[in-house]
């Protein structure tokens, strides 16, 4: 009951990261000085004489084109100077308008856009580390809450920032409320559900978030204003405000500082709704239990690396987290530079394809195995990137749709290899440090989409088709590389999930059928990390 109130939190989240992940440019060309109420649409014979006469063509993917950041400095005379510009014109056929052109993030400030995604990342980065820590020490429910109301202010106060400083400002509070919200839901659902169904209940999580993700494309092809989409996109999180009353605190997180009044309440409850009969004996929550758990031997995220197999796998999951968050928001991000097609069409495949990539790793990740499924994912997708190269290249203009096809099936698999490599992690860690090792895993996908923006801006530096080939380029040759160290990790299917440092080390050597099975609801007395309050 409560994991369904969860996903429609995913919905949102999927508007909120993409939005805030899209910073869109239409073409422009410098505006003509004296000429007041220059557009970049022609307007007449005059003024389409006039552009001629002030603005250089260069060439641009084997096209004449307006230069974008440049003029003639005394546009009648034989020898006319080149000079840069400090003000622009934008083409208005397919935005109304975007933060990109309003703040001039264009030509000598072209980095800025990809600065503000870096810091909308950053903050997303630092929001993990905050709100967990806050979900910790205070409480599922508050950090939850506190996240969505930061949220909240931060989309509405953005629709008002007037320069970059500010815009940049919010967009990292945006961030870190939109992980803060992530992070609580997927951990608080997470504990409401037992071990049978957390593979199931990590990637049906991505189906909601897609769905976001494509009522945005849908919603932005008919709001071409940034600042009305904007408001469209801050203001349902004000729904969510009403998760106060509707969502309790975890069970897990009350037993863990001892307020075991409050949680008996709530798994009765929940137990009432799922049509469970927990006996009195096993809400009994003994003392003696809660003086072992505080007994037991702490240990650190470092021993992780403190043993030869250990610190190789770590490294492993580490680069696979990295180039799939890498290659997923470069997918995303690129659809505008695929040679064919519209931007809200191709953003609307990347989307679509996210669906049958969510299904795959449904019905293939108990019958194929972890590791084999993230390999397939990760090469095909990688070998995908790869041969678009060569249709950029090498296939004329007319057949680009080849390119879009091509992204397209790597997208597929970078999407359900996302799905693959939270659950494959989440069991290769052992109990011991699995919450600190997801989070600092998460830390290193952040990474990977804060260098995303880096590698299609070096591919915007190269000229003609290399330019648009380079960015596929690199996100294939590193997927690739990510699917074959994966074939190094142990399989984790029909598997104990490691409880210590010690288990982890080992877990290669231990028969892949151990794991107990058992249809019975279970209620745990002194549940650790690794068990469900109820679970069935």
């Amino acid at each position: 009951m409560y994991r369904k109130r969860f996903l429609y939190t995913d919905v949102l989240l999927g508007i909120v990261c993409r939005w805030y992940t899209l910073i869109s440019y239409p073409d422009i060309r410098c505006a003509i000085p004296g000429y007041n109420n220059d557009t970049y649409a022609v307007q007449s014979k005059f003024h389409a004489e006039l552009i001629n006469k002030s603005i250089p063509f260069v060439e641009r993917d084997g096209k004449l084109q307006y230069d974008q950041c440049h003029l003639y400095r005394s546009p009648g005379s034989i020898n006319r100077t080149i000079i840069g510009c400090n003000k622009w014109v934008y083409d208005k056929s397919e935005f109304q308008s975007t933060a990109a052109t309003e703040l001039n993030m264009v030509c000598n400030n072209s980095l800025q856009s990809s600065n503000a995604q870096v810091i909308f990342m950053g903050g997303y980065f630092a929001g993990a580390f905050i709100f967990g820590a806050l979900g910790d020490r205070f409480g599922r429910r508050k950090a939850l809450f506190l996240s969505v109301v930061i949220l909240f202010a931060g989309g509405l106060a953005l629709n008002w920032a007037n320069s970059y400083t500010l815009f940049v400002v919010f967009r990292f509070i945006n961030g870190a409320s939109t992980a803060g919200m992530y992070t609580i839901c997927f951990v608080t659902g997470m504990e409401f559900v037992g071990p049978s169904k957390r593979a199931w209940a990590g990637v049906v999580i991505l189906f909601f978030f897609t769905s976001g993700y494509l009522f945005l494309t849908g919603v932005a092809f008919f709001i071409r204003d940034w600042h009305t989409l904007e408001l469209v996109v801050a203001t349902p999180v004000a729904v969510f405000m009403i998760y106060w009353w509707l969502i309790p605190e975890s069970p897990r997180w009350l037993l863990n500082v001892f307020r075991l009044e409050e949680a008996e309440m709530i798994l009765r409850h929940t137990a009432r709704v799922n049509k469970v009969t927990i006996p009195d004996s096993a809400m009994q929550f003994e003392k003696e239990d809660m003086d072992a758990k505080l007994k037991m031997p702490k240990t650190s995220i470092v021993q992780l690396f403190t043993h030869r197999t250990l610190f190789f796998r770590t490294v492993v999951l580490f680069y696979s987290w990295m180039t799939v968050s890498l290659a997923y928001f470069g997918l995303s991000s690129n659809t505008d530079n695929l040679g064919t097609g519209s931007l809200h069409l191709n953003s609307m495949l990347a989307c679509l394809v996210e669906y049958p990539a969510n299904i795959l790793c449904l019905v293939l990740m108990d019958r194929l195995g972890r590791k084999a499924l993230l390999c397939a994912f990760m090469t095909l997708g990688g070998a995908a990137c790869i041969l678009s190269v060569i249709t950029i290249l090498y296939v004329d203009d007319a057949n680009q749709w080849s390119t879009v096809t091509l992204s397209m099936i790597g997208k597929l698999c970078v999407a359900g290899g996302f799905g693959v490599v939270y659950v494959y992690s989440t069991e290769i860690f052992p109990t011991v440090v699995r919450s600190s090792a997801l989070g600092l895993s998460s830390s290193f996908a952040r990474l990977g989409g804060m260098v995303t923006p880096y590698f299609i801006d070096l591919g915007k530096e190269v000229e003609g088709k290399w330019g648009r080939a380079l960015p596929l380029l690199l996100f294939g040759v590193l997927s690739v590389t990510s699917g074959l160290l994966d074939l190094t990790l142990p399989e984790t299917l029909n598997r104990d999930l490691p409880e210590t440092i010690e288990d982890a080390n080992n877990f290669s050597r231990e028969s892949p059928y151990s794991r107990l099975k058992n249809d019975e609801p279970v209620v745990t007395k002194s549940p650790t990390i690794n068990q469900p309050l109820l679970s069935n």
